[in-house]
């Protein structure tokens, strides 16, 4: 379970969200839109989560949640968003970078906006296979399951 967040960003209004959710025609989770209003990312304490089907890798590590206006621009949601070199599908949001720099994304596009896992490696070569794992069904949960 998340203890807490260090290295926050500033502070986050519900305008602000809401301008990042016309942007890019989605729907955030109430859950991670208070997240966002609380904490507007930052590191997590604890930070393991557990990856579904994921061959030899059962654990994911979450380095940085991004926020908006981040004042690292690689952390801000809408740079993630506008830098990704593959087309991710419809909906699909990148919420947070492990250090090896690959996602952990929010499905807006599924009722209760589950949380996958974006294997960047199987980006490389041909540039268009993109491999999702299931983390867990919800932003809430991924909060609940975060382990040391």
């Amino acid at each position: 379970m998340i203890k807490q967040i260090i290295k926050s960003n500033a502070p986050v209004s519900l305008d602000q969200i809401a301008a990042f959710e016309n942007r890019w025609r989605i729907k955030l989770p109430e859950a991670y839109r208070s997240f966002l209003l609380k904490n507007n990312g930052g590191e997590p304490i604890p930070a393991r989560f557990p990856i579904t089907d994921m061959p030899y890798n059962p654990k994911g590590e979450i380095e940085v949640f991004f926020g908006l206006g981040a004042e690292i621009e690689s952390e801000d949601l809408n740079w993630v968003l506008e830098n990704l070199t593959v087309q991710q599908p419809t909906g699909v949001v990148p919420i947070a970078r492990n250090p090896m720099g690959n996602y952990l994304c929010l499905d807006t596009s599924k009722p209760g906006g589950p949380i996958i896992y974006w294997d960047q490696k199987e980006c490389w070569g041909d540039g268009n296979k993109i491999v999702f794992y299931p983390v867990v069904n919800s932003f809430e949960e991924l909060l609940a399951v975060l382990e040391d």
